[in-house]
């Protein structure tokens, strides 16, 4: 029997040198699956850069390099390549699937999905890309019983150029996530 292709997710916020590197890393540290691929781009990619100094350091804290990584512009073609595309923000989900329409019903912004993924589960498969796929249809379809309170609940703020207490707050809140989707999928 073939070997499924890797379950894709691709994370994308504005410049692709804070956030989105922050969540490729740390969800692919944390689910460290080679049924799983994560890689992120942004809406206006500083194209080539590596990660910002501050989170390439919060990454280094945990012990996650990040010295390889560099920033690549949103294109249509990584859009309709991934499997679950997660926005930083509405705005950057909204750009995506108007680049390809094709991906609205895999797009979620990081924390809607994240707010849904309980409502939504158990996962099942045998691998975690296998119980990802189960998690995003689900999600998918319970995406309107589970509203934010406010909608810029489901937005993570930019910490670029901010003090170094934003960068902080912002880690934390990425690493919390991530390790939520690693726990409803584990």
């Amino acid at each position: 029997m073939a070997e499924a292709p890797p379950f894709k997710v691709l994370v994308v916020c504005t410049g692709n040198i804070s956030r989105s590197p922050v969540v490729q890393h740390l969800l692919a540290s944390g689910l460290a699956d080679p049924s799983l691929q994560v890689s992120s781009a942004g809406t206006h990619a500083v194209v080539g850069a590596g990660v910002d100094p501050p989170m390439r350091e919060l990454l280094a804290g945990i012990g996650i390099g990040s010295a390889e990584f560099r920033a690549r512009q949103l294109k249509s073609y990584l859009l309709s390549d991934g499997d679950l595309v997660l926005g930083l923000t509405r705005e950057h989900r909204a750009t995506a699937v108007k680049l390809e329409p094709s991906i609205v019903r895999r797009s979620f912004t990081l924390r809607e999905f994240v707010r849904i993924l309980p409502t939504a589960g158990p996962f099942f498969g045998r691998t975690v890309g296998e119980r990802l796929h189960a998690a995003t249809e689900a999600a998918a379809l319970a995406r309107m019983r589970v509203p934010a309170t406010r909608p810029d609940d489901d937005d993570v703020i930019d910490p670029y150029g901010a003090p170094i207490q934003v960068y902080r707050r912002v880690f934390a809140e990425l690493f919390d996530a991530t390790e939520a989707i690693g726990q409803a999928v584990a």
